[in-house]
């Protein structure tokens, strides 16, 4: 698994695309049935924060999906994985400052 999310990570990367200056890099995102810590960990390093993960949160076994049919920015990526991991696992990020995020189980 960490093959296939080594392979993911670099073919982010290599998908970006910078068109000038003044434009955003963009890239194409795609997760087919990601084991959740696979994802999470890619997460944090796309991110380029620490995601502390609650003991709940570690426990899960949850695959998270994720195709946009667009490519998008980084900052919209890292919102398309926030939103995934909370509409498929229950799991809200919150960051708690530039360099930390925690991972937590959605309150009901």
């Amino acid at each position: 698994m960490k093959k296939i999310l080594s392979l993911i990570f670099g073919s982010l990367l290599l998908c970006s695309t910078v068109f000038s200056a003044a434009e955003p890099a963009t890239l194409t995102l795609d997760f087919e049935k990601a084991e959740l810590q696979d994802f999470l960990q890619a997460y944090s390093k796309f991110s380029g924060v620490e995601l502390v993960e609650s003991p709940e949160v570690q426990k899960l076994h949850t695959a998270i999906t994720l195709h946009p049919n667009h490519q998008v920015t980084v900052k919209e990526a890292i919102k398309l994985m926030e939103d995934a991991v909370k509409e498929q696992a229950g799991i809200v990020i919150k960051h708690l400052d530039d360099k930390k995020a925690s991972a937590t189980l959605a309150k009901k």
